[in-house]
C-alpha cells in the first residue's frame, strides 16, 4: 500500500538523520510524498510533484485486471524481453519528446524487475490487492508547506485526473501548478532543466 511505502521512506530518512526535506516525486510516487508530508510534517519542507496526484490507491484498474487470474498466469506470460517491450511502449505513450528513450534507458528502467522477475510480479500483485487505512484527500489540509505541480502539456494516458488537481487546489494552503509545453509524463527526462528550476523555486518558497 502507499501507506506502507510511506512508512518505509520515513524510516529511511530517519536512519539518515534527514529532516525538513524537499521531496521530488514523479507519477504515482507523488502519493507517497503527499502522505509523508501529511503524516510527518517535520520531515517535509515542501513537495514537487512531477505529473503525479494524490491517488488514493496503489492499485490501478489495469493492474487489477492483469492480476484477476492471479500472479501465476502473469508469470507464465512474462519474460525479460516482453517486460522491456511493454515498458518501452508505455513510456513512449506517455512522453511528448521520445528522443530520450533508448535501449540503454529501457534496460536501466527495468533493471530492478529483471533482477527478480518473479518477486516483482508478486509485489505488483500485492499492490493490486492493497487497501489504504485512511483517505489522503481528507488529510491533505494538514500539510501547510509549499506544494508545486508540474504537468506535461502533451496529452497522455497516465495524466492526472481533473478531480485530483482540484483536490490539491482546494485542500492545500500553498499550491501552484505549471504546465510544461512539449512534455508528457516524464518531464524530468524530457526537460530536466524545468525540474531543476522548479526545485530552486520550491526551496525559496519553503524558506530555511
Amino acid at each position: 500500500s502507499f501507506a506502507a511505502q510511506t512508512a518505509r521512506v520515513g524510516e529511511a530518512l530517519d536512519s539518515l538523520g534527514v529532516t525538513r526535506a524537499l521531496l521530488v516525486a514523479q507519477s504515482s510516487s507523488a502519493s507517497i510524498a503527499f502522505r509523508l508530508a501529511v503524516a510527518r510534517p517535520s520531515l517535509v519542507r515542501g513537495v514537487l510533484s512531477i505529473d503525479g496526484g494524490p491517488s488514493e490507491s496503489a492499485s490501478t484498474p489495469g493492474m487489477r485486471k492483469a492480476f484477476k487470474l492471479g500472479g501465476f498466469v502473469a508469470k507464465l506470460a512474462m519474460d525479460e524481453s516482453k517486460l522491456r517491450h511493454d515498458v518501452r511502449r508505455e513510456i513512449v505513450r506517455n512522453s511528448g519528446d521520445t528522443t530520450w528513450i533508448t535501449d540503454a534507458v529501457i534496460r536501466h528502467y527495468t533493471a530492478g524487475q529483471t533482477a527478480d522477475l518473479s518477486g516483482s510480479i508478486d509485489a505488483f500483485e500485492r499492490m493490486s490487492k492493497s487497501k489504504e487505512p485512511a483517505s489522503l484527500g481528507a488529510r491533505l489540509h494538514h500539510f501547510t508547506g509549499p506544494v508545486r505541480l508540474l504537468v506535461g502539456e502533451v496529452e497522455h494516458p497516465s495524466e492526472i485526473p481533473d478531480e485530483q488537481r482540484e483536490l490539491l487546489r482546494d485542500r492545500l494552503t500553498d499550491f501552484a501548478a505549471d504546465t510544461v509545453p512539449g512534455s508528457g509524463q516524464f518531464i524530468h527526462e524530457e526537460q530536466p532543466h524545468v525540474v531543476v528550476d522548479a526545485v530552486a523555486e520550491l526551496h525559496r518558497a519553503a524558506g530555511e
